[in-house]
């Protein structure tokens, strides 16, 4: 899935309250360089296994985001 990082923290903070601690520490890890350089606008491509494909782009769409899977 490739989506913004402002998209991905969008996506981390709804996993993260929705109590999917494992998979928002995963994105975390995995943008937190990007996010800490403050290039919210920068595209970044993440890889799951379908189950967390789903709860992804669960996410997402909860997180008012649209894309097309």
């Amino acid at each position: 899935m490739e989506l913004s990082a402002k998209e991905w923290r969008k996506i981390w903070e709804q996993l993260y309250n929705d109590g999917h601690s494992n998979l928002a520490g995963r994105i975390a890890h995995d943008l937190g360089h990007v996010w800490n350089s403050d290039n919210w606008d920068q595209r970044v491509s993440l890889d799951f296994d379908l189950e967390d494909c789903r709860l992804v782009q669960d996410a997402a769409v909860r997180a008012g985001i649209s894309a097309s899977w």
